[in-house]
């Protein structure tokens, strides 16, 4: 990638990946990924830059731009609490023809944070995080490239569904989640017993489709 690097540069290029936000610098990182690469990651985070890859950083004001606004549609989501199976959802819809699965994009994790912080404090007023939001939404769908393609969000992001639906009246998401007593059960198990090699297909897995 080249020194100086716009959006219009990220477009014309198809391995470009919004990776990381830096809000106190105003700027974002963009890292070559190719779709292999994003298929065999389990997190797309810093532990995908231990090995050498080509990234460029990009001014944060080409994302929040309200000269070139983006459309829907938007990747469908899988929300989750931790240690439910979304993983394991992921990477079955993955092995489907012509779907892409991405799982915990750093920048979703940022966007989430940035989102919780308290107005009087917050580094990015409603009507910034809201553009920034969509942006990112928009350039990660940019990956699909005739895949169906899902995101799968960290379980810190759970604050992000509502703003997520409300981006496209299409949009179409499932949160994971277990009842207490199960997660009480499993973070037990392993004290208390080996591990099973299967999960069974009767753990009590809970789905909540979500809709605009």
């Amino acid at each position: 990638m080249t020194a100086e690097f716009t959006l219009a540069s990220y477009l014309r290029d198809p391995d470009a990946f919004l990776f990381k936000l830096d809000i106190f610098a105003q700027r974002a990182l963009v890292v070559r990924l190719s779709d292999s690469d994003l298929r065999k990651a389990a997190f797309v985070d810093d532990r995908m830059l231990q090995v050498q890859r080509q990234a460029v950083w990009m001014s944060l004001n080409h994302l929040v731009d309200p000269a070139e606004p983006f459309a829907p549609p938007l990747p469908a989501a899988i929300f989750h609490i931790g240690h439910c199976g979304s993983t394991l959802l992921s990477r079955m819809l993955q092995a489907l023809p012509g779907v892409l699965a991405i799982r915990e994009p750093l920048i979703l994790r940022t966007l989430a944070d940035l989102r919780r912080e308290p107005e009087a404090t917050a580094r990015l007023d409603t009507r910034q995080w809201d553009r920034l939001f969509r942006r990112s939404l928009a350039l990660v769908q940019r990956r699909a490239r005739g895949n169906r393609l899902i995101v799968k969000a960290t379980s810190s992001c759970n604050g992000l569904i509502a703003p997520w639906m409300a981006c496209d009246p299409a949009a179409r998401g499932v949160l994971m989640h277990i009842d207490l007593h199960t997660t009480a059960r499993k973070i037990a198990l392993p004290i208390c017993a080996p591990p099973p090699i299967f999960m069974p297909l009767s753990w009590p897995w809970r789905w909540t489709l979500l809709m605009s």
